[in-house]
């Protein structure tokens, strides 16, 4: 469940492209993609699958509203969401908390409130760019009572180079963007870092995830794509 609930939450906002969101642009209803999931030695964990819902323009912003379907090993993993995501002024623009609302609704009994902020990504990154932090505020309640408060920030988001990546989906030129995710509630706190290539064209083509030690713990490729 961790790796694929890390790459939804590294794709909700790496779907971006060219300058004035041209590669929002160009999508259509029932356009398609997916990412496979590996653990550290190359075995496929799960897949997180996307289609275009609807597509339209509200002032100065170009909205898409998207289905993201995760599948894992256990029932647990698998998941059917929607959310929407809105470019405006060369930025995307993401709710963090529709992440979080699906899994939580899960939880029979339980009561939650979640709070974020809008995690952000430009259309047209520069190496060197460093990105705003985002954070997430979740609290679960039973009868009135705070059971757990839990932060998440992704933090230190940095474009650090070009590379050029193949998968099954191709071969493409990637911008590199580096970021680490900490979690914090009463209990714990736990600091891991992760790794992403972007392209202009097509969104995020690999992610990687790494443990405290810096030791690769799994990784996500794009392996289909249907435009």
């Amino acid at each position: 469940m961790k790796t694929l609930f890390t790459l939804a939450l590294c794709l909700f906002v790496l779907i971006s492209s060219a300058q004035d969101c041209g590669y929002m642009d160009k999508l259509d209803e029932n356009d398609n993609w997916t990412y496979t999931a590996y653990n550290a030695k190359d075995k496929p964990s799960g897949s997180v699958s996307y289609k275009v819902q609807k597509k339209w323009n509200s002032d100065d912003s170009t909205i898409v509203r998207l289905e993201m379907e995760t599948q894992g090993s256990k029932k647990e993993e698998n998941m059917i969401l929607e959310y929407d995501m809105a470019c405006a002024n060369g930025v995307i623009y993401v709710d963090m908390d529709r992440m979080y609302s699906p899994i939580l609704e899960s939880m029979e009994g339980m009561e939650f409130s979640v709070e974020s902020d809008q995690m952000e990504m430009p259309v047209n990154p520069k190496v060197g760019d460093v990105l705003p932090d985002a954070n997430v505020t979740v609290q679960i309640m039973m009868n009135g009572s705070v059971l757990m408060t839990m932060n998440v920030s992704i933090i230190e988001r940095k474009i650090v180079g070009k590379e050029t990546v193949t998968t099954e989906a191709g071969t493409f030129e990637c911008f590199v963007l580096e970021q680490t995710s900490q979690v914090n509630n009463r209990i714990m706190s736990t600091r891991t870092s992760s790794k992403e290539w972007l392209n202009m064209d097509h969104g995020m083509i690999r992610s990687e995830s790494y443990k405290k030690n810096g030791k690769l713990e799994s990784y996500s490729e794009l392996t289909e794509v249907n435009l």
